[in-house]
């Protein structure tokens, strides 16, 4: 957690910083020899340190993966979808852009769309997704 952090908070200070740069740059920007210093300083403080720190820091510490497996196997179990809005269905009906992988999105998609929900076929009470996803094995014996 203090990693995430730390990383946004030194992106943010360089973003500040390379605005500053930048304005020193413009102000004199009319002297090629006082300006290219800062605008070089601008670009490699607003560029590359949030490039250099994101490619460091996995993603993995920053994108909250237990939430999005418990607001999908929420999804599953109330049938959520079959709704033409539901966005991982979209996503899939989107993916690919040949005429053969859209045609095959669509067919998986248009199958979700007419399968009953999960807990009904399954008998599984839908509070399973509340638990900790390492434990819906335990929870989802067939």
């Amino acid at each position: 957690m203090a990693l995430e952090y730390g990383a946004r908070a030194v992106v943010i200070i360089s973003g500040f910083l390379a605005v500053f740069f930048a304005f020193v740059a413009a102000c004199c920007w009319r002297r090629f020899k006082k300006s290219r210093p800062p605008a070089f300083i601008s670009y490699m403080l607003g560029y590359s340190v949030p490039f250099i720190v994101y490619l460091i820091l996995s993603h993995r510490t920053t994108v909250d993966i237990e939430g999005i497996q418990k607001q999908v196997c929420k999804d599953l179990m109330a049938g959520e979808y079959k709704d033409p809005d539901w966005v991982p269905g979209r996503l899939l009906g989107t993916m690919g852009g040949n005429s053969l992988s859209t045609d095959f999105s669509e067919k998986v998609v248009n199958e979700l769309r007419e399968a009953p929900s999960i807990s009904e076929v399954l008998g599984i009470s839908p509070q399973v997704c509340e638990k900790d996803p390492d434990l819906w094995d335990e929870a989802i014996e067939l």
